[in-house]
């Protein structure tokens, strides 16, 4: 059973790194020198986290305006899926 959760990637200002977290999974998170590179690497992050969870206690998945309440996600951000 795969589950897709929301992640969000933005840009650090000073360092141009692009940052991915996935609130849903205790807020898992990885960089990458590019977009591409940063979701890579959040996918890797995700499914080690999720790696020994017994999959019928995996999180429940947010409601997607909750999560765009999150007081310390950069206002300009993509949202990407991740299914684990």
């Amino acid at each position: 059973m795969e589950v897709e959760y929301t992640g969000f990637i933005f840009v650090e200002k000073e360092t141009g790194i692009h940052i991915g977290l996935v609130p849903d999974l205790n807020y898992t998170s990885s960089y990458g020198r590019d977009f591409q590179e940063a979701k890579d690497a959040l996918q890797e992050a995700c499914e080690l986290y999720t790696n020994g969870i017994n999959r019928d206690v995996l999180p429940e998945v947010s409601n997607f305006d909750n999560l765009l309440e999150i007081p310390e996600l950069p206002k300009k951000h993509v949202v990407v899926y991740i299914k684990v």
